[in-house]
C-alpha cells in the first residue's frame, strides 16, 4: 500500500511539473501591442502602425518586432492603431482575426465577441491564450464594454464568456472617452492574478489610473513600474501584480 501511495505521489509531482514548467515571456511594444513567448511559440498581438493617431495628438507608439517571425499573430480588429497589413513579415504560420480559433502545439486561442463601442455592436475579439492551463486574455478593444459595466447586462456578459481564472489580463484603460472608475469595477469582476494596463495616450493618463486603482479598498494589487519591456512570468504564483512596462522594439530587448 506505501508503495501504491508513493507511486501516486510522484505520479502528481510529474503532472504538477508539466503543467508549471512552462517559460511565458511576455514583451511590450507599445499601446496594445505584444510579443507572447510560450516556450518555443511566439505569438503577436495587434501590431498596429507605428503611431496611428498622432496626428490628432494622441501619442501611442508601436515599436517595431525587427526580424522577428512568429508563429502566430492576432488582432482583435482592423483599426489602424491594432492592424497594419504592411507590418506582417512573411513567413507567419498563422493569422487570427474576426473572431478565428486555433490550437497550436499545445496553445489553445478561443476568441470571444466583445465590442469597442455600445455593448452590442460586437465589434471586436478578445483572445483567450490557454496554455498548459495558464490562461492570459488580450481583450483588444473594449473600451466601450467597461465604460458600461454598471449595466448588469454587460457585466454578466463579461462572467458568462471570459474564464473565471485569468492569470494576466491585458486591458485598455483609455480610448475615446475616459472610464478610469470603471476599470476597478472591471479588475473587481475578472479579478486576475496579474494585469497590465494598455492603450493609453500620455504618461500622466496612466499615473491617474494607478492613483485611483490603489486608492481602492476592494482591490489589494502591488503596482510594480519596471523599466524594461518584457517580464518572465511565473505561473505558480498567486501574487496580485499590476505590471507597468517600458515599451520598445523587440530587437532591443
Amino acid at each position: 500500500m506505501f508503495r501504491y501511495l508513493l507511486l501516486f505521489l510522484a505520479i502528481s509531482l510529474l503532472i504538477e511539473i508539466s503543467i508549471y514548467s512552462q517559460n511565458v515571456q511576455i514583451h511590450c511594444l507599445g499601446h496594445s501591442a505584444f510579443v507572447l513567448q510560450f516556450d518555443d511559440i511566439t505569438l503577436v498581438a495587434d501590431y498596429g502602425k507605428l503611431n496611428a493617431w498622432k496626428e490628432w495628438g494622441w501619442d501611442s507608439p508601436i515599436y517595431d518586432i525587427g526580424d522577428l517571425i512568429p508563429d502566430i499573430m492576432t488582432y482583435s480588429h482592423l483599426h489602424e492603431d491594432h492592424y497594419d497589413s504592411t507590418r506582417i513579415p512573411p513567413g507567419v504560420k498563422h493569422i487570427l482575426m474576426n473572431g478565428d480559433n486555433l490550437e497550436f502545439e499545445g496553445l489553445k486561442i478561443k476568441a470571444i465577441p466583445t465590442c469597442e463601442d455600445e455593448f452590442g455592436e460586437f465589434n471586436n475579439t478578445s483572445y483567450l491564450f490557454n496554455y498548459k492551463g495558464y490562461n492570459i486574455l488580450h481583450t483588444g478593444d473594449i473600451q466601450g464594454m467597461i465604460a458600461e459595466i454598471n449595466n448588469d447586462s454587460v457585466a454578466c456578459y463579461f462572467k458568462k464568456n471570459y474564464p473565471e481564472n485569468i492569470d494576466l489580463l491585458i486591458m485598455p484603460i483609455e480610448g475615446k472617452i475616459k472610464y478610469i472608475p470603471q476599470t476597478a469595477k472591471f479588475i473587481q469582476i475578472l479579478n486576475p492574478v496579474n494585469l497590465i494596463p494598455t492603450h493609453y495616450w500620455s504618461h500622466e493618463y496612466l499615473d491617474e489610473f494607478i492613483r485611483f486603482i490603489s486608492s481602492e479598498p476592494k482591490l489589494n494589487y502591488k503596482i510594480k513600474k519596471l523599466e524594461k519591456s518584457n517580464i518572465n512570468l511565473n505561473p505558480s504564483s498567486t501574487s496580485k501584480n499590476i505590471y507597468i512596462l517600458n515599451r520598445e522594439p523587440y530587437m532591443d530587448r
